[in-house]
């Protein structure tokens, strides 16, 4: 005989089964999913468009967290103090998905190649498509906890969609700009743009993240906590900046671009700008092909590396190891105040410094070149017909016999030219030996 079921649990279970007949509509296979509790189970049927519940005992206090996945859909269970609590995970965010929740505004607008997106919300994800038609769609998604709280916290946003001349533009004006994750009822508001690939954009949040898909034009996306990502982007300038977050970007090719976190790891793929600028305070920093002048830095993290190329090339860390596969410059400076060095490929004049770390350094068209650690070891690898005034420094020197030598070698330090002398060539360490060797 089955033991009848508590109010609180009927409603639970009415919003279980609200969700289950919405949502498993269509349906062909049969689920059964068990959750349980330290005295307590119950299962749950999800058939082509109802479900049967069967209940057992119910004794005690628990919590307990249960994921559950029917096909494609995600739904969250909470059972916590005698109550269950049914919600659908919010997707996240990307290239090729879609935004979740519930409509609350949209507008569609025809517009021309080469307008204006501008969006300046206080808490939102952001997520720009591009498509080949000259018609614009914004739609802002809400989905929450508590919807109704969620709702009163929308609305107090003050969420306004315009098209003025040659832009659209999506704002708030929020009534109170003070709430709590409880008091907004969960709130996760997310601003879903469909715009034509030739567009400008001029993208803000306060809390959120955002991501765009491949455009064309003059791109500022700037978010002061969340992650920014990009797939390419092509047009006069591309600045993104996050205070707080993340920033991974696909091709960039711009006369200028900017990319900044204050906390957080920036990856990039292939860049191409005439001026560059790539800072992280606290994080690291990763790309593989980049053309042209370029600043990288990041104040506690390492620089990896894959190609780079410019008439000037500057690499900082504070706290890191700097790594460069090749690296094709003609004045690059590279430092670091506690880590390894590591470029290959070396072309151009380079200098490179690091206070405690060791120094390994294949030349392939270099020209003259500055080494410089005060805790660790210099290894050199020059080709063999590299010709410079040498000078090297060191607890231990060593130059190899396949290297035309004239001048002066003593136990810590070696002076003269190689090849007839050329360009200059210094290396030094304060604790630690160098050795120059033939690739």
């Amino acid at each position: 005989m089955k033991k009848k079921i508590s109010t609180p649990k009927k409603v639970a279970l009415a919003i279980l089964g609200a969700l289950t007949i919405l949502t498993l509509v269509n349906l062909i296979e049969a689920s059964v999913h068990k959750f349980k509790g330290d005295n307590h189970a119950f299962h749950v049927e999800t058939h082509d468009d109802h479900f049967v519940h069967e209940d057992h005992e119910f004794d005690g206090d628990f919590d307990v967290d249960v994921d559950v996945s029917i096909d494609e859909l995600d739904f969250k269970v909470d059972i916590k103090e005698n109550k269950i609590v049914v919600k659908k995970h919010k997707g996240a965010v990307s290239f090729d998905g879609k935004a979740e929740g519930e409509v609350m505004k949209e507008k569609s607008f025809d517009v021309r190649q080469g307008e204006l997106i501008s969006v300046e919300v206080g808490d939102a994800d952001i997520m720009v498509r591009t498509h080949n038609e000259e018609e614009a769609y914004v739609a802002i998604l809400l989905d929450a906890d508590n919807m109704r709280k969620a709702k009163e916290y929308f609305d107090d946003q003050n969420f306004e969609i315009t098209y003025e001349g040659s832009a659209i533009y999506v704002r708030t004006n929020p009534v109170k700009k003070n709430y709590s994750w409880d008091v907004s009822g969960g709130a996760e508001i997310t601003i879903d743009v469909a715009i034509p690939s030739v567009f400008n954009a001029d993208i803000r949040t306060s809390d959120g993240d955002v991501v765009m898909s491949a455009l064309e034009g003059t791109v500022s996306l700037h978010s002061s906590d969340g992650d920014i990502s990009t797939k390419s982007i092509t047009g006069p300038s591309v600045s993104i900046r996050t205070s707080d977050g993340d920033i991974q970007t696909a091709v960039l090719e711009a006369d200028n671009i900017h990319i900044r976190t204050s906390d957080g790891d920036i990856s990039v793929e292939d860049l191409s700008a005439k001026e560059l600028l790539i800072r992280t305070s606290d994080g690291d920093i990763k790309g593989n092909t980049i053309m042209g002048q370029a600043a990288i830095s990041t104040s506690d993290g390492d620089i990896n590396l894959t190609s780079i190329e410019g008439d000037e090339i500057n690499l900082r860390t504070s706290d890191g190891e700097v790594f460069v596969d090749q690296l094709f410059g003609k004045i690059s400076k590279i430092q670091t105040s506690d880590g390894s060095i590591v470029l290959r490929d070396v072309s151009g004049d380079v200098t490179a410094k690091t206070s405690s770390g060791d120094l390994k350094v294949s030349l392939d068209k270099a020209t003259n070149v500055y080494l410089r650690t005060g805790d660790g070891n210099i290894y050199v690898d020059a080709p063999s017909s590299y010709a410079a005034a040498l000078y090297l420094k060191g607890e231990n020197v060593q130059i190899d016999k396949g290297f035309s030598f004239s001048g002066e070698i003593l136990e810590h330090s070696a002076d003269g030219t190689i090849n007839g002398g050329g360009y200059k060539f210094e290396a030094r360490t304060s604790d630690g030996e160098v050795v120059f060797r033939e690739n």
